[in-house]
């Protein structure tokens, strides 16, 4: 007996929100990916490959999804997209798709106290300021370090024209 297509959107994002794998690499993952007994998940990532860890609260949604579905998830990254934005619609949130778990994901690996490298590791990112975005206090001390040369009697930017014209004190 198949399961509403509802209750596989939900264990969807589960996947998608506790592994921050973006659409088309859970659609390319095979069940050979995902080594359940070490939580981990095998990635053929835009970016290459990569290992990323899972927690064992999420081994019911794969073991679910590969029940369901044969794999973890639809082969197809649209089919993914469609799946879940039926499921939005049911429940009322217009916010919900594939990209905005990935962000979840990120800003709860920076709420949990990973540095930008980590991070950088796990979400498949090639340089620090694709994530950067994930750390909302780094703009703000760049800003502060940036300010600091002014109190220290170094030179201070002054507008004449071009934004970058320098003063000497």
């Amino acid at each position: 007996v198949r399961q509403p297509k509802a209750a596989v959107a939900a264990h969807l994002v589960a996947v998608l929100g506790m592994t921050g794998l973006r659409r088309s690499e859970l659609a390319r993952s095979k069940v050979s990916h995902w080594n359940l007994a070490a939580c981990t998940v095998h990635v053929l990532g835009k970016r290459g490959e990569r290992t990323v860890p899972f927690s064992p609260e999420l081994l019911p949604s794969v073991n679910y999804l590969i029940a369901e579905l044969g794999d973890v998830g639809p082969s197809n990254p649209d089919s993914i997209s469609r799946r879940l934005q039926t499921w939005a619609r049911r429940i009322g949130d217009d916010r919900l798709h594939p990209h905005a778990l990935r962000h979840t994901y990120g800003t709860a690996l920076v709420r949990q106290g990973l540095d930008v490298f980590s991070v950088m590791a796990l979400m498949g990112h090639r340089t620090p300021p694709q994530t950067q975005r994930y750390f909302p206090a780094a703009g703000q001390q760049l800003r502060e370090a940036a300010s600091t040369g002014e109190r220290r009697g170094g030179t201070e930017c002054r507008s004449r024209g071009s934004p970058y014209h320098l003063k000497q004190k």
